[in-house]
């Protein structure tokens, strides 16, 4: 919105529009789960977006391993995949997989490497509790991969930067991309289920509206 107000002083043949979502196929989280052998741990985090320095992967990894003194059976799955066209990819993936080492996270984060199908990514997103986009704040206007984890049914944590601004109550909001902010973001979404049946239902008229 704010590219958009710059813009029409400058120009007189633009037009403004919020990018379309779109729903997800009703699924059972249990049965997925079940399916997809995921039944043993609790909570599930997800996060999705290329593998690259703004989407703050590492310090994801950071959270989850503060995470786990309370949360023994928690899951990380990035579905962040390693592009050979980035020149950072590669280079975010192994420090990934070095704290991911150094943490003892073997068992607690699953990064998927290869782009998946939308099917894919709509199912995994579903397994989740909560879904976090810590991106850092690059000059984007909008995202398109935070309207699945709108459509997800799952309530979703984002940082308060301009990527994200045409999002108020159908997210949670975290000042930075901090392994603390993450960290209490996720344990504030766990343990208050009033806020999170606000968000889903927002991000459900969301979805409805810009379908």
């Amino acid at each position: 919105k704010n590219d958009y107000e710059y813009a029409k002083t400058k120009l007189n043949n633009i037009s403004f529009f919020i990018l379309p979502c779109s729903e997800f196929k009703k699924r059972n989280k249990k049965v997925l789960r079940e399916e997809l052998a995921l039944t043993k741990f609790s909570p599930i985090i997800a996060t999705h977006g290329l593998m690259n320095t703004n989407k703050n992967i590492p310090d994801i990894v950071r959270a989850i391993s503060k995470l786990k003194k309370d949360y023994p059976d928690i899951l990380l799955l990035s579905l962040s995949a390693v592009s050979s066209n980035n020149i950072y990819s590669q280079g975010v993936y192994e420090e990934v997989i070095s704290l991911i080492n150094e943490k003892k996270l073997e068992n607690n984060v699953i990064v998927f490497t290869n782009f998946l199908s939308d099917p894919e990514i709509e199912v995994i997103l579903r397994c989740s509790d909560v879904n976090i986009w810590a991106y850092k704040d690059v000059g984007e206007s909008a995202s398109a991969s935070i309207r699945k984890a709108l459509a997800s049914d799952n309530p979703s944590i984002v940082t308060d930067i301009n990527m994200f601004s045409e999002l108020k109550d159908e997210v949670l909001k975290i000042k930075d991309g901090s392994p603390e902010q993450i960290e209490v973001g996720i344990k504030k979404v766990l343990n208050d289920k009033d806020l999170v049946e606000k968000i889903t239902s927002r991000a459900k008229e969301f979805i409805e509206r810009y379908s």
